[in-house]
């Protein structure tokens, strides 16, 4: 958004005319990030994330709407950041009483959250907590395309950490399973789209799509160590051999590429390349083709559908439309073969990849 909005001058006149701008580092400000996205929570219904947009009321500073990611231009189904902050300012000012209205109810419970104090009494533990925690992760579950709530869409890799656990600890087997199927489902979803780096491993910040195709290309280690753990648990628990391969793939790309010759480690890779993001992972189809056999030029583009409209920008970001089974049918070979086939073609673009900037 830096880029795509903050910088541009038409989008600025607008948030200049109609706002107070006040810019939060929330490394700095851990404090108020952890206040605005409960605010986020509340008034959405989801789990928020960054970049964080809060619009606040002029008389209190209690949100009244809060948003993550917004595009400069009309995409992934969502509107233009420019009609949003037309359409907040618009709000803002038709609906006083109803936001004055909201601004109390926030304002109730949060003090209902500060009122929450130990009385000394003794409390027993159970597992009720838990049991309202899967339910609320099955009600915000997307059965279509895996993952909780819609676009954009993060890992949130501790809500299918617990999908986990609950299932590996809960008595009721109807839930059990449901919670089971959802992570592991998710977990297949993430490593088979644009989310995962199938060229070089890892995977990136967030999609900005449901659909986990289009990712914002950041990529950060404590996601990624937070997520192989949980692709190995999975993959032991789902009885699933590929999410241990993804794990793998995950490790030997923070050995390769964040790990500092001093011996720590990076916190995170840029989104841009030469200032233009995601330049470094796309690919036109004349490049593949250039680099590949033709029958490997076959099996990726059946495995990633490289074919009419590129999907970002004018290029292709890979996200797998069929499983490897499915392209190994589709072309009468055996699994074995177009796997091995597919991932030497992976491994030949990215040696091409890496001597980009």
């Amino acid at each position: 958004m830096e880029h795509e909005s903050f910088e541009d001058e038409a989008t600025a006149d607008i948030i200049n005319h109609h706002f107070v701008c006040i810019k939060v580092d929330r490394e700095e400000r851990p404090d108020l990030d952890k206040i605005y996205q409960t605010a986020y929570q509340m008034l959405n219904q989801k789990p928020g994330g960054w970049p964080l947009n809060m619009f606040l009321s002029p008389e209190n500073h209690y949100p009244f709407f809060a948003g993550t990611y917004f595009p400069p231009d009309a995409r992934y189904g969502m509107p233009p950041f420019k009609v949003i902050l037309q359409r907040v300012a618009e709000h803002f000012h038709s609906h006083r009483d109803d936001l004055r209205q909201q601004n109390e109810r926030m304002q109730q419970a949060f003090n209902d959250m500060a009122d929450q104090k130990y009385s000394g009494e003794m409390i027993a533990l159970n597992k009720t907590p838990l049991d309202q925690a899967a339910s609320a992760l099955i009600n915000s579950f997307d059965s279509v395309h895996g993952g909780f709530g819609g676009a954009p869409k993060f890992p949130h890799p501790t809500n299918l950490q617990r999908c986990l656990r609950h299932a590996r600890l809960s008595s009721d087997n109807d839930a059990a399973k449901k919670l089971l199927e959802m992570c592991c489902f998710t977990l297949t979803r993430m490593s088979e789209g644009g989310l995962n780096d199938h060229v070089g491993g890892g995977f990136y910040r967030y999609s900005t799509d449901e659909l986990w195709m289009i990712p914002h290309f950041e990529k950060m280690l404590y996601d990624n160590a937070q997520l192989i753990p949980l692709y190995i648990e999975a993959g032991m628990l789902c009885a699933t051999p590929a999410m241990l391969d993804v794990a793998d793939r995950t490790c030997a790309w923070i050995c390769s590429e964040m790990q500092s010759s001093e011996g720590g480690f990076y916190s995170s890779l840029d989104a841009d390349s030469e200032g233009v993001e995601g330049r470094y992972y796309v690919w036109q189809n004349e490049e593949i083709i250039d680099l590949v056999s033709p029958l490997q030029w076959k099996l990726l583009r059946s495995r990633y559908e490289l074919e009419g409209k590129p999907n970002f920008e004018g290029s292709w970001h890979l996200h797998a439309k069929k499983t490897v089974i499915e392209v190994a049918l589709e072309h009468e070979l055996d699994q074995r073969t177009a796997s091995l086939e597919i991932e030497q073609a992976l491994a030949l673009l990215q040696s091409a990849r890496a001597n980009r900037v």
